[in-house]
């Protein structure tokens, strides 16, 4: 069989663009985060869609997850998962850092039960960064 035509290769198309192609609508949430694909997986959708058959559990209502939101697209942190089970798998607290166009500088902030708490802005990204993992409410990751 042709990969193009194999049942998983959408994904893999997909995932790749996520993690490398800043053009797509995703890039900010996979790639520009640092999520990235293993080398195995990159170069070679064939290794990528074999190893998806290899899962156990795929099903009409099930999706590709990643185990660790945090992590990229490697073979121990793909499984298929429910919607309900990937919605509960989510950046509990974002980045806790933005950039605010108006004001021209960083801004830190973190969302804990559903209210936002403000930390100041700052002038470099670095600074903000900084800050961040000071005030972070749980563990902070930093961009990969």
């Amino acid at each position: 069989m042709n990969i193009t035509e194999h049942r998983h290769y959408r994904r893999w198309i997909n995932a790749k663009a996520r993690c490398y192609n800043p053009n797509d609508t995703h890039y900010k949430d996979y790639g520009g985060r640092g999520i990235t694909m293993s080398d195995e997986f990159r170069n070679d959708p064939r290794a990528f869609c074999e190893y998806l058959d290899s899962l156990p559990g795929f099903g009409p209502e099930k999706t590709m997850d990643r185990t660790d939101n945090d992590a990229g697209y490697y073979r121990e942190n793909l499984r298929w998962a429910t919607r309900s089970q990937q919605q509960s798998n989510r950046r509990r607290y974002g980045k806790g850092i933005t950039f605010d166009k108006r004001a021209r500088l960083w801004k830190v902030r973190w969302r804990i039960d559903g209210k936002l708490f403000y930390y100041g802005y700052y002038k470099t990204k670095e600074e903000a960064i900084a800050r961040a993992i000071e005030t972070c409410p749980g563990t902070y990751r930093t961009l990969r």
